[in-house]
């Protein structure tokens, strides 16, 4: 049996996967103690509203981000850490041609819910920290900005289509021509 002391993770857990498979909408608060196998009653110790629990996903995707970059900074270089946050798209590709990305999908979800604000700090972080590798690589910060914007719509968009057709192949093809791009990329 968990330690009692991992329910809020469990429960973050939980209405993460929640709102993906069925929106904010779709599920209550008793719906998520029960995917997380907690009481219902004691929910409310550490969520008290539906609004803290969506609060609580935001935080889940904000560990799956800062997961996700931490494990991107380990490359060597700038050209090498891009094509690793590619490479995340690639190997992920069966949950995203099922579910979309977790930041594409939960992200409306967020903003509809009133988490509008941390919505917009997770995706600055990301084109942030995109846009610092393309600096790295001696981009001004306009250029570096406008890049990170272009490689996240790319690969965000291919996955949406993926996503949408059922298939992988956009994804595919896209994080290759992006990781092409990345590779010749030089100010």
């Amino acid at each position: 049996m968990p330690r009692t002391s991992d329910k809020p993770e469990r429960l973050r857990a939980a209405a993460f996967t929640l709102t993906r498979d069925k929106g904010v909408d779709g599920w209550t608060l008793a719906d998520v103690a029960a995917a997380a196998g907690v009481p219902a009653g004691s929910i409310f110790y550490h969520f008290r509203t539906k609004e803290a629990m969506v609060l609580g996903v935001a935080d889940e995707l904000d560990s799956d981000l800062a997961a996700i970059l931490a494990t991107c900074a380990l490359e060597d270089g700038p050209v090498a850490r891009l094509t690793a946050l590619l490479d995340t798209y690639g190997d992920r590709s069966s949950e995203i041609v099922a579910r979309g990305t977790a930041i594409g999908t939960l992200a409306p979800q967020l903003r509809r819910a009133g988490a509008a604000d941390r919505v917009v700090a997770l995706q600055e972080r990301l084109v942030g920290w995109i846009a610092a590798q393309f600096e790295e690589l001696g981009f001004a910060p306009a250029a570096a900005r406008a890049r990170a914007l272009h490689l996240l719509s790319g690969i965000e968009g291919a996955a949406a289509l993926a996503n949408a057709l059922g298939d992988p192949q956009p994804l595919d093809l896209e994080a290759a021509h992006l990781a092409r791009w990345v590779s010749r990329a030089s100010a």
